[in-house]
């Protein structure tokens, strides 16, 4: 998903919150730090349930020796996504995006075991903000930082 769809499907749900809640009360921080809308009480009568889902290609047998299935895939081929820009010869491949959902994927583990799953929402909102493509920020340090910022996930 595109970051501007990402937010407009932020900005949805805030909508729906405004009716449904009083925000005044929500822990809403700025972009530099991260987004904790889903860590308020307001929802500690309420149970949701959620599964992180993404999808991935393969590359065909037939073409692994390929400079495609090098740069957008990982695991020998077997899982791939296509070029951001759709431009093999510049900026972020394929490689780089499954890199970040398998970190997604790592994080949502790892909060819903020490129970503060809202974590992985921060997460994902705060990257989309702090890591964009455009400014050559969609890495492990920028990821790093937004980890951090985070601050102990296990306690």
């Amino acid at each position: 998903m595109h970051r501007s769809g990402f937010l407009r499907g932020l900005k949805e749900l805030l909508r729906f919150l405004r009716k449904e809640a009083t925000l005044a009360s929500l822990p809403i921080t700025s972009p530099g730090n991260s987004l904790s809308i889903f860590s308020s009480n307001m929802f500690s009568n309420i149970t949701f349930f959620f599964n992180v889902r993404y999808i991935f290609r393969y590359c065909p047998e037939a073409f692994l020796a390929s400079r495609q299935c090098k740069t957008q895939c990982i695991n020998g081929g077997r899982y791939c996504a296509p070029d951001p820009e759709q431009d093999f010869s510049r900026g972020y491949n394929g490689k780089d995006v499954i890199i970040q959902n398998l970190r997604q994927a790592c994080f949502f583990r790892v909060t819903n075991e020490s129970g503060k799953p809202w974590l992985w929402w921060d997460y994902v909102t705060d990257f989309a903000i702090r890591c964009p493509m455009k400014e050559e920020k969609y890495n492990k340090k920028c990821a790093d930082q937004v980890i951090q910022s985070l601050g102990n996930l296990t306690s």
